[in-house]
């Protein structure tokens, strides 16, 4: 007989932890000066795409649920 086990502590370390990472910089584009405004918007958007290629990534990783 066959035992599977489910390991959260895998899903729980390479989900929320990296995301929740990504979102807590992007707390830090209120750090960068206003007059510096392209560079507030570049990391901005650096972050989004980041969390987006993250969620695509991870997507791909987990299993597919019916």
């Amino acid at each position: 007989d066959t035992m599977l086990r489910r390991r959260p502590g895998f899903v729980m370390l390479n989900v929320p932890l990296p995301m929740g990472c990504i979102c807590f910089m992007s707390g830090f584009t209120f750090l960068v000066p206003v007059t510096q405004q392209s560079t507030k918007l570049s990391v901005s958007l650096t972050l989004v795409l980041t969390a987006s290629a993250y969620k695509y990534v991870v997507s791909n990783m987990l299993p597919a649920i019916n």
